[in-house]
């Protein structure tokens, strides 16, 4: 998979995670279910930032690059 793409899944699941926060802040702050609903989002998120947020190149993990990054910081080669 191309690295433009697995940037744009995770800037998409991100986006989905933040929405998922406010929806549940509005609307179940009261209700159990919903903090596990909440936990198990961000755990899939964790699991899938580590997964997908790596060097093409390399396979190293880019841990908090930022997504405007251009180069890997351990192989030093171009990200996109």
């Amino acid at each position: 998979m191309k690295f433009s793409v697995r940037k744009a899944i995770l800037i998409i699941t991100f986006i989905l995670v933040v929405l998922s926060f406010i929806i549940f802040f509005d609307f179940f702050t009261s209700d159990m279910n919903g903090w596990s609903v909440l936990v198990g989002i961000l755990i899939v998120y964790g699991i899938e930032v580590f997964a997908l947020w790596r060097c093409p190149h390399c396979k190293a993990y880019l841990g908090r690059l930022t997504i405007f990054a251009k180069y890997c910081p351990h192989c030093s080669k171009e990200l996109e």
